[in-house]
């Protein structure tokens, strides 16, 4: 291992030195898909959560019945607090976090010492998360994919927005899964990167599913999920 990974493997098992590192890397992808990026005037709801937590399903269905400018898929801490700066509904995914960290690391093929840097990623967001609950939206996993209609009208509940709900869900789901595989055949994505469930997906999660279960922080992920999920709105 070179020095400067054995740098990074250091700083990421240091909660501290790995929270200002990972802040910095999310401030860089920010500046290079701003389109991303939540912007005053412009953008009419953030829609972010960890990696692997349907993002991308919950973004496009969103888009089916409306038709407006989103700021998503940073993952970041930073796009959320701009969000809540400018007055803009945010929706915050959530998935439990041995299913999010372990699909992220198969994603990202991190190997084994790339297990640490996923699970203190998922734990500075929703640490963030957790200290911002009242001011927004947190959606399951679960509901986001078998109910996003409600979803939508948790949205306008809390925001006194008029965001169109989905009116055949089913085929809308449908459609979504259809342009995820598209999109990521474009992109040249493989079977184990596609966002969506796939049996070598599954196949290639269960080496580690392992590792995340006996992370030493893991039980620090586990109880901030109970936390937030037990405080309502399981969506």
């Amino acid at each position: 291992m070179r020095v400067r990974e054995k740098l990074l493997a250091f700083v990421e098992t240091v909660p501290l030195l790995g929270s200002l590192y990972l802040l910095w890397k999310q401030h860089r992808m920010m500046a290079v898909t701003p389109h991303l990026v939540c912007r005053p005037g412009v953008t009419r709801i953030c829609i972010e959560g960890a990696p692997r937590s349907a993002n991308s399903f919950a973004v496009r269905m969103f888009e089916v019945a409306n038709d407006v400018h989103i700021a998503h898929h940073t993952h970041s801490i930073l796009n959320v607090w701009r969000a809540l700066c400018y007055g803009v509904p945010v929706l915050i995914l959530i998935r439990h976090p041995l299913d999010a960290i372990a699909s992220s690391c198969v994603y990202h093929g991190r190997g084994a010492k790339g297990v640490d840097r996923e699970v203190a990623a998922w734990i500075l967001f929703y640490r963030y998360v957790e200290r911002v609950r009242e001011r927004v939206v947190l959606a399951d996993f679960r509901t986001v994919v078998g109910d996003f209609n409600a979803v939508i009208e948790a949205v306008n509940g809390k925001f006194g927005t008029q965001f169109r709900l989905v009116e055949d869900v089913e085929a809308a789901r449908q459609q979504v899964f259809e342009d995820i595989k598209r999109y990521s055949a474009q992109i040249g994505e493989g079977d184990d990167q596609v966002p969506m469930p796939t049996a070598e997906r599954e196949q290639a999660s269960a080496f580690y599913r392992a590792l995340v279960s006996h992370h030493p922080r893991f039980h620090v992920a586990q109880e901030l999920y109970d936390r937030l999920v037990a405080r309502g709105d399981r969506r």
